[in-house]
């Protein structure tokens, strides 16, 4: 009955805070967006995909479709409107890297614990949003994103540093690559409980309180702190700011190259920055 529950509040979580990052960003002076536009969950740049009849699928040149796989709990950097429309920063990154290589894609949703599996299955050629890492099992885009983990507790607790957590109970993101870094801060009385989707994490982990804290990625953090006040409260962890990028099978270079490229030609033109600033405004 409680997982019942907190799927339910995870699902609502989802649409309710969504809805509100759409209306906050009438707004944004940047954001050519309309009131007609957020009422129906698109932005600009989706009007012209649907004149087109093109909803998670861009039609480039001609060619093989490049699978995409992404985790869309995951405001704001990919998350659905109320329309059920997939967008956010990390999306519209990724659609603006598709549209400048001329490459049609598709996109598949992925239990993120599963990503690295599907890549190497080649049901997926790509995973959005990955940290960018060196352990050399993929091939990694350059980063888009500079993020910090931070931890999160409820407004009531009674903790105000890292260093409070230790001998405590701490929600992460299943297969978090900072989960190293959390077991040696909760110690070993610590106990470290693993959550499939990212938005589990602050719904069960901190409103369900099934933990005493979670660390998660610091922009998402300040989202859900700004769209829920009082709800929450975030503490630095300290740790270096992780790199957020695409990810490729070591056979796909020369795609990874193309996907450089790209980006390569957004920071010149500053495309990346307008983008930050339409999506993540103040959240970083």
């Amino acid at each position: 009955m409680k997982e019942k529950r907190s799927f339910v509040i995870s699902t609502m979580l989802i649409f309710v805070l969504s809805a509100v990052l759409l209306l906050s960003g009438c707004d944004r002076q940047t954001d050519p967006t309309t009131a007609s536009q957020l009422a129906t969950g698109t932005k600009t740049q989706d009007i012209d995909a649907a004149k087109q009849g093109v909803d998670s699928t861009m039609r480039g040149a001609a060619g093989h479709k490049i699978v995409v796989g992404m985790d869309a709990t995951f405001p704001p950097m990919i998350f659905r409107a109320a329309s059920g429309q997939l967008q956010g920063y990390d999306f519209a990154v990724m659609r603006e890297v598709f549209q400048r290589m001329k490459q049609p894609f598709e996109v598949r949703e992925v239990l993120w614990t599963q990503k690295e599996q599907e890549l190497n299955n080649g049901t997926i050629d790509l995973v959005l949003g990955m940290r960018v890492n060196d352990q050399n099992q993929f091939l990694f885009s350059r980063s888009y994103l500079s993020s910090p983990d931070v931890i999160v507790v409820s407004t009531a607790s009674p903790f105000s540093s890292k260093e409070e957590i230790t001998g405590k109970t701490v929600g992460i993101l299943a297969d978090a690559s900072a989960e190293a870094l959390v077991r040696k801060a909760v110690g070993h009385a610590g106990r470290i409980v693993e959550y499939q989707e990212r938005v589990l994490t602050l719904s069960r982990g901190i409103f369900d309180k099934e933990v005493d804290a979670v660390l998660v990625n610091g922009v998402m953090a300040k989202y859900y702190a700004k769209n829920s006040p009082g709800a929450i409260r975030i503490i630095e962890a300290g740790h270096v700011p992780a790199e957020y990028g695409l990810a490729a099978r070591n056979d796909n270079a020369d795609l990874i190259k193309k996907v450089n490229q790209a980006l390569e030609s957004m920071e010149a033109d500053g495309t990346i920055q307008k983008l930050q600033v339409q999506w993540l405004d103040d959240l970083q």
